[in-house]
């Protein structure tokens, strides 16, 4: 049995974690009717939406892999109801979270837990006569419009700065369009996200191109293009959570032997009782056990669905754990 001691992996340590994304396994999609026909449609469309954001892959939506799930959603359908929306008649389901996180690791996928990284756009962006801005709600709305739905369909949570007094004393677009890490970094405490991005969005000739670098627990980078301002960003976040997913996303392969962790801060029957169930909430904890209490600790034995660096990264991001300055993990019951 392994035991070890866990360090702090993201750049803003213990002050910031990721947030509970709800609605995971609910979508909505337009019907035309309520025919068999038109319902056993609609819930094929709903469980493609449900895919991608439960596994955080685009590519799941067509994945020969889950053909099965996408041609017949019905064994783990838990409700649906039809609603009048403002464009017509959509149909809402709801779909068994505990059936189908067992269907898409046996179908060879990852399942990216609920508890996912706030992420931070600054998105610098260049009109054809080469001025520059900073997207925002108040200076493109359009465009944080499309970033902020486009993070909700694919289940990231994005938010993107107030861009005010506040923030252009700390930073100047050419901060974020030459990717200047300190006073970008700087500028973003205030917002408490997990991670940010620094993004540049320009005319190509054909629409917009839009390059970007995350950094944060991952650093990761892309480039992405589309026939308009707005395409390109929701391009952007499309990439920036296909990768994000690629890294925190968990595959159902047990580990060979189970490993012990030590968490300070638990110094209740109760508090104790809360971190067990935490703990056996993140995708990559398949059991937990308490095996040891002592004053103001205690030690768990998991059987992990993936790695060390993996569950590292899930409780780095988890509100419920922080990392102390000792490198050890204490857990707060929130």
């Amino acid at each position: 049995m392994k035991s070890f001691v866990f360090v702090c992996l993201t750049l803003f340590c213990s002050q910031v974690f990721a947030v509970p994304v709800g609605e995971l396994y609910r979508s909505q999609v337009a019907i035309k009717s309520q025919t068999d026909t038109a319902r056993e449609a609609a819930l094929k469309a709903a469980m493609a939406q449900t895919l991608v954001r439960v596994t955080g892959s685009s590519e799941a939506a067509s994945a020969p892999e889950l053909a099965e799930l996408l041609n017949d959603p019905s064994p783990y359908v838990l409700s649906y109801r039809y609603e009048q929306g403002d464009d017509g008649l959509e149909l809402y389901a709801a779909f068994d979270q505990h059936l189908l996180d067992q269907a898409i690791w046996q179908h060879g996928y990852g399942v990216w837990g609920a508890e996912r990284p706030t992420t931070l756009l600054w998105v610098a962006i260049q009109d054809a006569n080469g001025q520059r801005d900073m997207v925002s709600d108040a200076s493109r709305p359009l465009l944080a419009k499309a970033a902020v739905d486009e993070g909700k369909q694919r289940g990231l949570p994005v938010v993107l700065p107030l861009w005010d007094l506040d923030d252009k004393v700390k930073l100047d677009v050419l901060d974020v369009w030459g990717r200047f890490d300190e006073p970008v970094s700087d500028a973003s405490n205030r917002y408490k996200a997990a991670q940010f991005v620094m993004a540049r969005l320009t005319p190509n000739g054909q629409g917009y191109a839009a390059d970007w670098q995350l950094s944060g627990a991952i650093s990761l980078s892309g480039q992405v293009t589309g026939d308009s301002p707005e395409a390109a960003m929701r391009a952007l976040v499309d990439d920036l959570t296909d990768q994000l997913a690629a890294n925190l996303a968990v595959k159902g392969n047990l580990s060979a032997q189970r490993n012990e962790i030590t968490l300070l801060g638990v110094g209740r029957a109760e508090d104790y009782l809360k971190a067990l169930d935490e703990l056996k909430k993140l995708p990559v904890v398949a059991d937990a056990e308490v095996t040891d209490v002592k004053a103001g600790a205690v030690t768990f034995s998991l059987q992990l669905r993936g790695d060390q660096t993996q569950l590292s990264q899930a409780l780095t991001l988890s509100r419920h754990f922080e990392a102390g300055p000792d490198g050890q993990y204490h857990f707060v019951n929130r």
